[in-house]
């Protein structure tokens, strides 16, 4: 994780969650919640940061439809067309996410 991801996340008060989150001890509601709320680049990377720390280098790329059967996944909906973070304009509606 680069240090400008990290100030990034520390400023948008996730510091506490990205813990959680990388260490495995999984997100809850709240969390998710949260997450579906912030910018999407920092989901993104954290995204990215939990799957380098418990996949490795595995990458997986499947259809929606296959995503939805995959019980290790977490997907999350992201509300489309919202204009308050500087990715805003580009927002994707959903992500789904690796648990570890």
């Amino acid at each position: 994780m680069g240090r400008l991801w990290m100030k990034a996340v520390e400023r948008a008060g996730l510091s506490e969650l990205v813990e959680r989150a990388l260490s495995g001890r999984g997100l809850d509601s709240r969390d998710l919640a949260t997450l579906r709320a912030s910018d999407v680049l920092l989901v993104a990377g954290l995204a990215d940061a939990v799957r380098e720390r418990h996949r490795g280098d595995e990458v997986r790329l499947l259809p929606a439809e296959q995503a939805r059967l995959q019980p290790d996944l977490v997907r999350v909906q992201f509300d489309a067309g919202g204009s308050d973070g500087p990715t805003s304009s580009h927002r994707p509606r959903s992500r789904s996410v690796p648990t570890p």
